[in-house]
């Protein structure tokens, strides 16, 4: 890849991150402090569960970008640490 196609999807994948981001902080300001297990789908997450997948999912899905190495995510690295093999 040369840098003008690297320059072209970083400014795209820029782009996406920051409409996503304003999406995200939409949904989770308009829910009440006292309802952070609220879910609007069983099948979705709480916006707890949302805060703490932005918190940590986004963060180690750049540090393995940024690294060149893909490494378990946290929750399956919290996961294999109390189950036995």
């Amino acid at each position: 890849m040369d840098s003008q196609s690297a320059k072209t999807i970083a400014d795209f994948l820029i782009t996406d991150f920051h409409n996503e981001m304003q999406t995200t902080e939409r949904i989770l300001t308009a829910v009440p402090l006292n309802r952070l297990d609220y879910r609007p789908d069983q099948k979705a997450k709480t916006g707890l569960g949302l805060v703490r997948h932005l918190a940590l999912e986004d963060e180690w899905l750049l540090n393995c970008i940024a690294n060149g190495v893909f490494t378990p995510p946290p929750m399956i690295r919290r996961l294999r640490h109390h189950v036995p093999s």
